[in-house]
């Protein structure tokens, strides 16, 4: 009598895991997708960051070409900083003065904002 109910238990039992998932399948199931979670929160943070670093060397570039531009057409004194996208940064133009008449020289622009700086070189030429 006992080995009959322990046999009728034992069979459902065994049905329920024919049924349906098992403790284990969950775990490894909430496994698996914790992990593929984690990999699109990587690949979203690793990509948001390559965004905001192409910002930041549109900005660097537009500055020393605006820089170089306002030495080309005798601006000085040139702006030592500029704000782009809420990004400040400090901008350097070397040399400082414009060429002699008949003269040309090279001029550097260097263009610096978070711990990153972008240097364009370039030759100016007065022919007064």
């Amino acid at each position: 009598m006992q080995l009959v109910f322990f046999l009728r238990c034992l069979n459902s039992i065994l049905k329920g895991f024919k049924n349906g998932f098992t403790l284990i399948e969950a775990m490894i199931g909430i496994t698996i997708l914790t992990f593929s979670l984690m990999g699109v929160v990587a690949m979203m943070v690793y990509f948001g960051s390559q965004t905001t670093d192409k910002k930041l060397k549109s900005c660097l570039l537009d500055s020393a070409a605006s820089a170089l531009q306002q030495f080309k057409g005798n601006a000085l004194p040139i702006s030592s900083s500029f704000t782009c996208e809420n990004i400040t940064g400090t901008i350097s133009v070397n040399p400082t003065t414009y060429p002699s008449s008949n003269t040309c020289t090279d001029v550097t622009a260097t263009a610096s904002a978070l711990g990153k700086s972008l240097t364009l070189t370039t030759k100016v030429c007065n022919f007064n």
